[in-house]
């Protein structure tokens, strides 16, 4: 009898004992939990951070005002660029790209202010755009969670040959810290190289490469007598002689490529090329292609 009450009571003290285990297990579980904070609590942090590199919240890091479009055809557009970032690289370049916007306006010139007589408005190609000569920029901007990257294309209209691509410059904000980064500092973090980007531009041009053929016509060769030569014997004897130049006119045909992938590459080598980070967080580059009759613009990612 006493073996079965003393059973009861040790079988009441172990449940005892797994029920303040249980509790107290509970207990500390709850207090650890709460202490760790909710990942939406860390991306609400991430993201307050991120708004306080903002001078003004209710815009976006990068925005335009005070637009003027002179020319809708040719997209050239005259704006004020707005770095909404509170960092002094963001106020020292937006002050850099609005005063080399103010100059540029100014070199803005249609057919009437450039006053041309009959004979010159003849030479003129494109009449119907009214554009004498312009130098205008062509804003792209990009923006991630990380990032704000801006693109400025800079181009020139002249009446005669229409327009120009001059060259690209990109600038890209570290919105954790609102500083200006480096080419290389990006380069670093994509881990990739001015050379690697390099064998992808020469790759990537020696697929669109293709080739003309251009028409060679060697030099005139004439046979004119010496000033020692007597030639009074020959004129004598050949009075309807009046000249005795000869003259080749054998026409040759080459075959040359359209791109001059050396002269691109070397655009790099001169840093005439941008780098900036897109809307996807992919790394960009924007550069100048070397044909055998102009130029223009290109742009590769580097993945």
């Amino acid at each position: 009898m006493n073996d079965i009450r003393n059973g009861k009571i040790y079988a009441s003290l172990f449940i005892l004992f797994l029920v303040i285990l249980g509790v107290g297990g509970f207990i500390l579980t709850t207090t650890l939990t709460s202490k760790k904070p909710k990942t939406s609590e860390l991306a609400q942090d991430t993201k307050q951070e991120s708004t306080n590199m903002k001078i003004d919240s209710t815009q976006d890091y990068i925005y335009f005002s005070n637009a003027t479009t002179k020319n809708s055809d040719f997209g050239i557009i005259y704006q004020d660029i707005n770095l909404n970032i509170n960092s002094s690289a963001a106020k020292t370049l937006e002050n850099e790209l609005n005063t080399k916007m103010a100059e540029a306006i100014i070199s803005y010139k249609t057919l009437t202010e450039a006053n041309l007589s009959d004979e010159e408005l003849n030479d003129i190609v494109y009449k119907e755009s009214d554009i004498y000569e312009a130098k205008y920029y062509k804003y792209s901007r990009y923006i991630t969670s990380s990032y704000a990257s801006v693109l400025s294309d800079e181009y020139f209209f002249d009446a005669h040959i229409g327009e120009t691509y001059v060259g690209s410059k990109a600038y890209v904000f570290d919105l954790t810290t609102g500083n200006l980064l480096t080419k290389d500092a990006i380069f670093s973090i994509y881990n990739t190289s001015l050379d690697k980007i390099k064998n992808a531009v020469m790759t990537r041009l020696n697929a669109k490469q293709s080739t003309v053929l251009v028409e060679e016509t060697p030099d005139t060769e004439t046979n004119e007598p010496s000033p020692d030569e007597d030639t009074s014997k020959d004129s004598e004897s050949k009075p309807n002689d009046t000249s005795k130049e000869e003259t080749k006119s054998d026409t040759t045909w080459e075959e040359v490529e359209v791109i001059n992938i050396n002269a691109t590459l070397q655009e790099f080598d001169n840093d005439n090329y941008a780098v900036y980070i897109d809307k996807s967080g992919y790394l960009t580059i924007s550069y100048l292609v070397k044909t055998r009759n102009s130029s223009y613009n290109d742009t590769i990612i580097i993945n």
